[in-house]
């Protein structure tokens, strides 16, 4: 099929993107998602029904990542109006495909969109063809930092995550380095952005464990954006280490499970569910401890529903994540038996080409066979914490440590 030529000109707000985009107007919806597009980064953003909800990915580097979660009436509502915008001729989700004009932040480009049905539903694609904004989901380039937050002094820039940028700073009194955390400029004016930030904040303050980033302050800076204070945690990460050096063998990936567990035991213990257990989130430090990092998708004692956003990372999500379903620290066990199992074979359990098939085999695939060279009370665990039931994983972290440190002996 031949795309249309342009539509319309969409002129999109990135003050509405993001994690807190409005996913109950199918025309805010629309142009956020169009705006998405836009980004030079982003490879694609795809819209799929399923059930009775609708899910929105951005596929960024071959990875696809969730951003959102809507009814089906509002995501079959909101295709539809893309293949209006795309050139249809009905309102009917007809197969079409189109290109529309995108101006945001004063870029414009054109994105080819596609409409169609898919085995559950009507579902949409987006690619940028021409043109494009700077980078604007979470890695939006933010304004100056400033060189003070509090009495620390900041100095340089350390990385960025989800939520926020984190930079290297010095109290200025103690001369004592810490990790500052600021939020994005974007998100200062989102409730849902600053309310992420402060649970992050509590989350990690309740956990006193060596194998947990310690936080030390939280406040506002003179901008009006919220800070967090951390250790500083110095080494790499778990994700860079298999990059480097591929595939551990079992009685290492066992060890680092077994250590991850401990602090995963703590966080329970505190009414803390973490919720984006990955490799990035686990930094390795000398002899192979570990430092859980990053609760900005965490939920405080398990309680609260995700509504209509679904936060983590879907190549780790528990099957019920992916409905918006409360967590529980089972979750976060389904997530260290992906971990495990990626430790021993270099790549997570499940796959998919987009968010929507991954999310499928997370919920109905039979977990791929591991080599004969893994210990059988290894390959136990590991099949217990990948149950897609929660109540047929283990019973704790604490059960899934000592299996581990078993299987040292």
């Amino acid at each position: 099929m031949e795309p249309r030529a342009p539509a319309a000109t969409i002129h999109a707000d990135d003050s509405e993107g993001g994690a807190d985009a409005p996913w109950r107007d199918p025309i805010a919806i629309a142009d956020v998602t169009l705006a998405m597009a836009l980004d030079r980064d982003v490879e694609r953003v795809e819209l799929a029904a399923a059930g009775d909800r609708c899910f929105i990915s951005v596929t960024r580097d071959g990875y696809a990542e969730s951003v959102g979660v809507t009814t089906r009436a509002i995501g079959e509502a909101t295709i539809v109006r893309l293949g209006l915008i795309a050139g249809a001729k009905e309102e009917s989700g007809a197969e079409v495909l189109g290109r529309t004009r995108v101006a945001l932040g004063g870029e414009t480009g054109e994105v080819l969109v596609g409409v169609g049905t898919g085995s559950d539903g009507l579902v949409a694609e987006l690619r940028r063809i021409t043109g494009g904004a700077a980078p604007w989901l979470p890695r939006n380039p933010a304004p100056v930092p400033p060189t003070k937050v509090g009495p620390y002094r900041v100095l340089e820039e350390l990385g960025r995550g989800g939520a926020g940028i984190v930079h290297r700073a010095m109290h200025e009194s103690l001369q004592r380095e810490a990790a500052v955390k600021l939020l994005y400029d974007q998100a200062i004016g989102r409730a849902e952005s600053r309310a992420r930030f402060l649970r992050e904040a509590r989350a990690a303050s309740r956990i006193d464990h060596p194998g947990v980033v310690r936080v030390l302050d939280y406040g506002t800076a003179e901008d009006g954006r919220p800070y967090l204070v951390m250790e500083k945690v110095t080494g790499p990460t778990l994700r860079s280490t298999l990059d480097e050096q591929g595939p551990f063998g079992p009685l290492r990936a066992a060890w680092i499970g077994a250590e991850i567990a401990a602090a995963l035991d703590v966080a329970h213990a505190a009414g803390v569910v973490h919720c984006d257990i990955k490799p990035e989130n686990i930094f390795l430090m000398p002899g192979d401890r570990t430092k859980v990092v990053d609760f900005g998708a965490a939920q405080l004692n398990g309680s609260e529903l995700r509504g209509m956003n679904i936060v983590g990372t879907p190549a780790y999500m528990a099957p019920e994540l992916f409905s918006a379903e409360a967590a529980s620290p089972a979750t976060d066990l389904y997530a260290l038996g992906c971990v495990l199992f990626q430790m021993l074979t270099g790549d997570p359990p499940f796959d998919g080409p987009n968010f929507l098939e991954l999310a499928d085999a997370h919920r109905e695939s039979p977990v791929p066979p591991l080599s004969d060279a893994v210990p059988p009370a290894l390959a136990k665990v590991i099949r217990r914490c990948l149950a897609k039931d929660p109540e047929s994983r283990p019973e704790s972290a604490a059960w899934v440590r000592e299996l581990l440190l078993g299987v040292l002996e």
